[in-house]
C-alpha cells in the first residue's frame, strides 16, 4: 500500500464487501509527499486480526475519532481494495454502529505509555511504542541501498526487559545511539513485522527519543546467544582483483557481443546459443546489458586478520 500514490489500483473482485471492526489509533490528517492528497491512518480491529489502513478523506477523522473513543463496534462498507489486498477508505466509506458486540474490544492494540516487550505481539503493526529496556548485542553499522537510490546507515540492537527481548533497527543518524549493558527509555519506535518475527524500527517522520535511565531491579529475560549474529568491524585497505562479466537484464544469462552487430549479444554457452536460435528467443540487446561484478578479492588490515584468526581458533576449540 502506497500512501503517496496518485491513483489507487482497485481489485476487480474484492474478497469481502463488508466487515465488522473496532476503530483504534486514528492519526492526524497528513499530506502525501508526491500527490499532496490528504490522508490519515487508523487501525481496524477485526475478529481475527488488526490491520492498519489509509483513509483518503479529510471528512472522516472526526467520525472515526468519536467511534474510537466510545469503543463502539461498526460495520464497514463501500471500501476499496488494492491489488495487494490492502484496504483503502475514502469519503464513500460508511461506518454503521452495531447494537451488539460481535467480539471483544482489545485494549492492547493501541499502545499507551510504556509497554513490555512481551506485549508487542498484541500491539498492531506500524504502531509507535515506548519501551524501557537494556541494550544487549550491538551490531556493526552497515550501509544499505534504498529504492530512492540513497544509501542509509543501518544498525541492529537487541534489547531486553524482564519479560522478553526484541531486535531494534536504528537507521541513519540514529546509529551508534545505544550501547550494551545500559538501560534506556526508548520512544517513537515503530512496530514492524516480517515472516519470522516482530521487531522495532526508528520511524521516518516521528523523532526517535532515547534517554538513559535507572537499571531494572529485577532479573531480565535471558537472550539465546545462538540467535545473535556475530559481526566484526574492519577497514578494507585495498582491492586486489575484481572480475567483471556481462549479462542480459531480460534473461539474466552471461552473454558475449556479436562481432557482426554491436547492438546484439548471445549467451556464452554454445548449447544456450543453439537453443536461442531454435526457440527464436529474444535477442540480447547490448544497450540493455548490465554488468555483473563478482569475485572481489579484498586485502584487510593486519589487525583485522589477527582478529579473524583469533575468532576462528575460538570456534574450533
Amino acid at each position: 500500500m502506497n500512501e503517496d500514490s496518485n491513483q489507487l489500483e482497485v481489485s476487480e473482485s474484492p474478497a469481502d464487501t463488508t466487515f465488522d471492526c473496532y476503530i483504534h489509533g486514528t492519526s492526524p490528517v497528513k499530506n502525501a509527499r508526491s500527490s499532496h492528497r490528504k490522508y490519515f491512518n487508523c487501525i481496524l480491529q477485526k475478529k481475527d486480526e488488526a490491520i492498519r489502513v489509509v483513509c483518503f478523506s479529510s471528512q472522516k477523522p472526526t467520525e472515526l475519532t468519536t467511534l474510537q473513543v466510545t469503543k463502539i463496534p461498526v460495520r464497514v462498507t463501500n471500501f476499496s481494495k488494492t491489488n495487494t489486498g490492502d484496504i483503502n477508505l475514502d469519503n464513500q466509506t460508511k461506518f454503521t454502529p452495531l447494537s451488539n458486540q460481535p467480539f471483544a474490544y482489545s485494549d492492547t492494540l493501541t499502545a499507551n505509555g510504556t509497554v513490555l516487550i512481551s506485549s508487542l505481539a498484541q500491539v498492531a503493526v506500524e504502531q509507535l511504542v515506548t519501551v524501557k529496556a537494556e541494550g544487549m548485542h550491538v551490531s556493526g553499522v552497515k550501509k544499505t541501498p534504498t529504492l530512492c537510490q540513497r544509501v542509509l546507515s543501518k544498525q541492529e540492537v537487541t534489547i531486553r526487559d524482564p519479560t522478553s527481548s526484541v531486535k531494534v533497527i536504528l537507521w541513519g543518524s540514529w546509529v551508534n545511539s545505544l550501547q550494551s549493558n545500559k538501560t534506556y527509555l526508548l520512544q517513537n519506535l515503530r512496530v514492524k513485522t516480517n515472516k519470522n518475527e516482530r521487531y522495532l524500527n526508528t520511524a521516518k517522520i516521528e523523532k526517535f527519543l532515547f534517554q538513559e535511565v535507572e537499571p531494572f531491579q529485577v532479573p531480565l529475560a535471558e537472550v539465546d546467544p545462538t540467535n545473535e549474529t556475530a559481526s566484526i568491524t574492519g577497514k578494507i585497505v585495498a582491492v586486489q582483483q575484481v572480475t567483471n562479466t556481462i549479462a542480459c537484464i531480460t534473461c539474466n544469462k552471461n552473454v558475449v557481443p556479436i562481432p557482426e552487430d554491436d547492438t546484439l549479444a548471445l549467451p556464452r554457452s554454445t548449447s544456450q546459443r543453439r537453443k536461442r536460435y531454435e526457440d527464436n528467443g529474444h535477442p540480447c540487446l547490448t544497450p540493455l546489458l548490465k554488468e555483473k561484478k563478482s569475485d572481489a578479492h579484498l586485502l584487510f588490515s593486519t589487525q583485522l586478520l589477527m582478529l579473524l584468526w583469533k575468532s576462528l581458533k575460538q570456534a574450533i576449540n
